[in-house]
C-alpha cells in the first residue's frame, strides 16, 4: 500500500483533531452505587477467609513440584 506526504499529514491532523475533541469533552463522574462498599467489603472477608484457610493446611515439601529459573 503506497501512501503519500500528504495522506500521512492528513491522517495526523485528523487524528490530532479528533483527540483534542474528546480531551475537550467534560467527564461525568461515576455515581456511586448503593451498596458497592459492603460488597467490597463481603469480597475480601470472603478472601480473606479462604486465604486462613488455604494457609492453614500443611504440606510436605515432596508435594511442591520443583522449579528452576534459567535465564
Amino acid at each position: 500500500m503506497g501512501i503519500n506526504r500528504r495522506a500521512l499529514i492528513g491522517i495526523g491532523i485528523a487524528t490530532a483533531v479528533e483527540i483534542r475533541n474528546i480531551e475537550a469533552e467534560p467527564q461525568q463522574p461515576v455515581p456511586a452505587q448503593p451498596g458497592a462498599d459492603a460488597a467490597l467489603q463481603s469480597a475480601r472477608n470472603q478472601l480473606r477467609g479462604e486465604a486462613q484457610r488455604v494457609a492453614s493446611v500443611k504440606l510436605p515439601p515432596d508435594t511442591e513440584p520443583a522449579v528452576h529459573f534459567r535465564a
